[in-house]
C-alpha cells in the first residue's frame, strides 16, 4: 500500500487533564501517515485522483485548535477517525506529541501514536 505522510503539522490546543491545560494553549505536533492506492493518480496526474493532503492538514488543524480532549490518546483517535473518512484512505497511523506536559515544575515531552484501518 501506498503512503502519504504529513509530517511536523504543529498548532496549539488546549487539551489535557488538568485546569491549566484547557485555560493556557499549549503547543502540540502531529504526524499522520494515510494508506491509500496512489497509481491512479500517478497515471492521471489530476488531485481528484488522489487524497487532497491539504483538506486532511485543514481537518487536523480544526480538530487540535477548536476541540478539547483530556487525553492525548482521544485526541489522537479523532484525528485518525477523520483521516479515514477521506476517499481512499484505508488506514491511519497518528502521531500526537504534547511538547511541554509537565508534571509538578518539571517538563517533558509525551507521545502517543495510533493506527487505525476501515
Amino acid at each position: 500500500m501506498d503512503k502519504i505522510r504529513l509530517i511536523g503539522l504543529r498548532f496549539c490546543g488546549r487539551h489535557g487533564c488538568y485546569q491549566q491545560e484547557r485555560e493556557q494553549e499549549q503547543s502540540f505536533a502531529v504526524t499522520l501517515e494515510l494508506s491509500c492506492d496512489t497509481r491512479k493518480a500517478a497515471i492521471s496526474d489530476d488531485l481528484a485522483d488522489s487524497v487532497d493532503y491539504a483538506a486532511v492538514y485543514l481537518a487536523v488543524k480544526n480538530i487540535v485548535e477548536r476541540e478539547s480532549y483530556n487525553l492525548l490518546e482521544a485526541l489522537a483517535e479523532r484525528i485518525a477517525a477523520a483521516a479515514l473518512s477521506f476517499k481512499g484512505v484505508t488506514a491511519a497511523a497518528v502521531t500526537v506529541e504534547k511538547e511541554a506536559a509537565r508534571a509538578g515544575e518539571d517538563s517533558f515531552r509525551a507521545q502517543v501514536a495510533i493506527e487505525r484501518s476501515k
